[in-house]
């Protein structure tokens, strides 16, 4: 159990708070390259209003949403060569949040150079744009596998969560919710409780589950929560003739301390595809649409009787309440993990603290070429068509 002052450091996100000047020590993704076009986009990022735009020139800029001059809303604003014009009084801003140009004043003046808007410092990778809202110098932005191999198929969506970003991080080593939870889709060929434990490594925590498969013998679900918002898993989808696995990473990146959003990316190798009648229908691809947002019921699955798969993980984390109070849980030997990640948020915030760099960050370029980790999965199986595995479960 947490106390309340606890409890409010996990999980406010805004800037000056203890998570949230952690949260700004590392890259989080914040929209798909394939939507963005001309009209700039207004974000709410870590408690932060911003407006992310491509401007004519190609490259991406993430600035303060309100211009320096009286305010207007930049998510209006006209893209143009070298970045974004206000539309209210004209007013030039470039990617980096210099002020180029402001029409009105005379034309000795130098008050444009006085203005630097806030700017954020982005890039894209895996067909992401990812942003950094920290001090310099930046780490590195991980190049994971799953953003930058180019044998396979990716696939990605996102949408919006309803609640904290941490309570639903905490799914993430919470092994044995999947037996649970999900055991309309996720089946072992035992119905005994599996064993999970857990353990530390230098991106964050192992969660792991031995489940019995046969008198005598086991098998080890492996997955991953990434520091400080990711979670890294192996699926395996089959169904009739159709079977392939594929990796899976999700990121849940706090809109502000109520809601997030979730990016989900699916990587699937073409030789998992050679044998297959076609894509899984249960990673569709939905980079044009943008992240959407969530704030709908929750779909129900008439074969089952119970919420459909892809709403599982978001009906138990948005019933928890906005933020949960976990003053008033009562956790187990079986809570280990969540113990675990507390103890690792609490130390990452710490180490901020002190001017030292928290888990999971990457600086040296020859550990960031192609970043993997070792995944398992034990007897997953799609029961049936009507029970697809949630988007980043």
């Amino acid at each position: 159990m947490l106390s309340r002052a606890e409890n409010d450091v996990l999980t406010r996100v805004g800037p000056g708070t203890p998570c949230g000047e952690l949260l700004r020590r590392y890259w989080h993704p914040i929209e798909f390259v394939k939507a963005l076009d001309e009209r700039p986009k207004r974000k709410r990022l870590l408690g932060e209003d911003l407006v992310l735009f491509r401007a004519r020139d190609g490259k991406i800029g993430l600035l303060g949403l309100h211009c320096s001059h009286r305010g207007m809303s930049l998510e209006y604003a006209r893209a143009e060569s070298a970045g974004i014009r206000c539309p209210y009084h004209g007013w030039l801003y470039d990617v980096e949040g210099r002020c180029l140009e402001q029409p009105a004043e005379p034309q000795e003046s130098t008050f444009k150079h006085r203005i630097r808007h806030k700017a954020y410092r982005t890039a894209e990778l895996g067909g992401i744009v990812w942003a950094y809202m920290g001090p310099d110098p930046a780490p590195l932005l991980p190049n994971w596998d799953v953003l930058v191999r180019e044998d396979g198929v990716r696939c990605m969506n996102g949408r919006t969560i309803n609640c904290n970003f941490f309570q639903a991080s905490e799914g993430n080593v919470d092994a044995t919710h999947v037996q649970y939870l999900h055991k309309d889709v996720f089946v072992t060929p035992s119905d005994k409780p599996g064993r999970p434990f857990w353990k530390l490594n230098e991106y964050g925590i192992s969660n792991n589950l031995v489940c019995s498969v046969a008198e005598g013998y086991s098998d080890t679900y492996t997955s991953y929560f990434i520091m400080p918002n990711a979670n890294r898993f192996l699926n395996h989808y089959k169904r009739e003739t159709d079977q392939y696995s594929y990796e899976a990473m999700g990121w849940r990146v706090p809109i502000d301390d109520t809601r997030h959003f979730k990016i989900y990316v699916a990587f699937i190798p073409f030789d998992q595809l050679e044998n297959s009648s076609g894509m899984p229908l249960q990673v569709p691809d939905a980079q044009e649409k943008g992240i959407q947002d969530a704030r709908n019921g929750y779909e129900w699955d008439e074969v089952t009787g119970w919420i459909a798969a892809k709403d599982q993980d978001r009906v138990a984390q948005e019933s928890q309440g906005e933020i949960y109070d976990r003053t008033r849980e009562h956790l187990g030997a079986s809570d280990d993990g969540l113990i675990m990640l507390r103890r690792l948020f609490f130390e990452s915030i710490e180490r901020v603290r002190r001017g030292v760099d928290p888990y999971g960050i990457i600086r040296d370029e020859s550990r960031n070429r192609c970043l993997s980790l070792p995944t398992s999965v034990a007897g997953r199986v799609l029961r049936k068509p009507s029970a697809m595995a949630p988007p980043g479960a």
